[in-house]
């Protein structure tokens, strides 16, 4: 059948340096540019040969020819694809290279020839130094293709990262659909963490419109800073907004803005990046300077003593003890009457529900910290005995928005009873306690 042997000797043989003819007919006849002089390849010929290797449509974003014959034997041509199928839940992608002995293919899409998080990576590897008739089984096992794997992912590391530094703007914009498997590449192989870690971008509460990376974060730490902060949020709205930024936005403590849920993950993995720890901004224990002030601060000069915190926080113990555990004063806060400490990860809170939705844990007692020159605390101060009702009310919703601000809460319609419930007693309000 002429069709089996042409699909056969294009499939095993396609690249070999000698016209294989079928009936009269040359059936190899694409290029091993791989064996080929990096300056003899032209931009058209990389994109053709792209698309045939890779079976796909777009242009290769970045590529990678290299060769080297130390510690192993190695021709490589590599595409780093412009688009992939994974982030529109396509499926996960397979291995996209295949392995080659003197251009005669000896498995595609070979498994274990990268690491699993460069799977979007497509193209050939060639060595001289693989047997010829190695079997699939034995290529598996073989120390040689672990060379060939480690030389591989520290060259291609050291691409991103010349890339990288080469156009800023490029590689961003690699990263932002991309990304997603540098940072699972830095949760599961430790032994690249870090040099995955130089290659991740992230927002930063320093620079508005533009990413930043783990080393020029500490190239701007402040002398004597030995953590690198870090805050998970939807958006860099709620970022600013957040309780939790409010300290070291008035201590001018720089802090990365991480929008995705992985991210948390991330970080968590990494522990710590030349010699600084990963911190998240709502574990930090940072407070302010009682004579620091800021424009919110300067909202009520008024603040509750000593005495009248430890009335307010007993009875909001007492008041809230299905919820709280703790209720004690902080001055870490500016702007917000309140904050959660010490509590789990929102991340892996949600992560656990999506994974087992009918055995999602029941939310465990908090520890709930208060700023006693909030206007909200000082007033709630005065009308948990004048008006207790009213005072319940406020101290629920204080929790409320203290969880909703540390992404606690499954779902928010939970307290809109309450809330019109708030609002009706917020009009019967006697004048003095306002």
């Amino acid at each position: 059948d002429r069709k089996t042997i042409e699909n056969i000797v294009k499939k095993y043989s396609n690249f070999v340096g000698v016209p294989i003819r079928l009936n009269g007919d040359i059936v190899n006849t694409v290029k091993a540019l791989w064996m080929m002089s990096k300056d003899r390849v032209t931009d058209q010929e990389h994109e053709e040969f792209y698309q045939f290797i890779a079976k796909a449509y777009d242009k290769p974003f970045y590529r990678l020819h290299y060769s080297t014959d130390s510690p192993i034997n190695v021709r490589a041509l590599l595409y780093f694809p412009s688009q992939h199928m994974e982030k529109y839940g396509m499926g996960r992608l397979e291995p996209g290279v295949s392995l080659f002995c003197r251009k005669v293919l000896i498995q595609s899409k070979a498994r274990g020839l990268l690491p699993e998080w460069l799977r979007f990576v497509k193209g050939v590897v060639d060595s001289e130094d693989l047997s010829l008739n190695i079997s699939r089984e034995m290529l598996q096992d073989s120390a040689l293709v672990g060379k060939l794997s480690t030389v591989l992912t520290k060259r291609i590391l050291k691409y991103l990262d010349d890339e990288a530094k080469r156009d800023k703007k490029k590689y961003e914009q690699w990263f932002q659909d991309f990304g997603t498997f540098l940072k699972e590449g830095a949760c599961t192989d430790y032994k690249y963490k870090e040099d995955i870690a130089k290659l991740l971008r992230m927002e930063s509460s320093s620079a508005e419109e533009e990413l930043t990376s783990l080393d020029k974060y500490i190239e701007r730490m402040k002398s004597g800073q030995n953590e690198i902060y870090y805050l998970c949020v939807p958006s860099r709205q709620l970022a600013q907004d957040s309780p939790y930024y409010e300290g070291f936005k008035t201590k001018g403590l720089e802090v990365l803005f991480l929008y995705s849920s992985v991210d948390e993950f991330v970080m968590s993995h990494l522990a710590e990046y030349k010699g600084k720890k990963m911190v998240s901004a709502e574990a930090a224990k940072i407070e302010n300077d009682t004579t620091e002030t800021s424009p919110e601060s300067d909202k009520s000069t008024e603040s509750l003593s000593d005495k009248q915190v430890d009335e307010l926080t007993t009875w909001m113990r007492e008041c809230l003890s299905d919820k709280l555990t703790t209720v004690r004063q902080t001055k870490r806060l500016v702007g917000s009457p309140a904050v959660i400490v010490d509590h789990e990860s929102a991340a892996f809170r949600k992560m656990m529900k999506f994974m087992d939705p009918n055995r999602a844990a029941a939310l465990p007692k908090q520890q709930l910290e208060i700023n006693p020159k909030h206007p909200i605390i000082v007033k709630l101060h005065r009308a948990h005995l004048a008006q207790p009702n009213l005072a319940k009310a406020v101290a629920e919703q204080v929790l409320d928005n203290a969880l909703v601000a540390a992404g606690l809460i499954d779902d928010s319609r939970a307290m809109l009873p309450r809330l019109s419930k708030l609002l009706e007693l917020s009009l019967e309000i006697p004048h003095d306690i306002a």
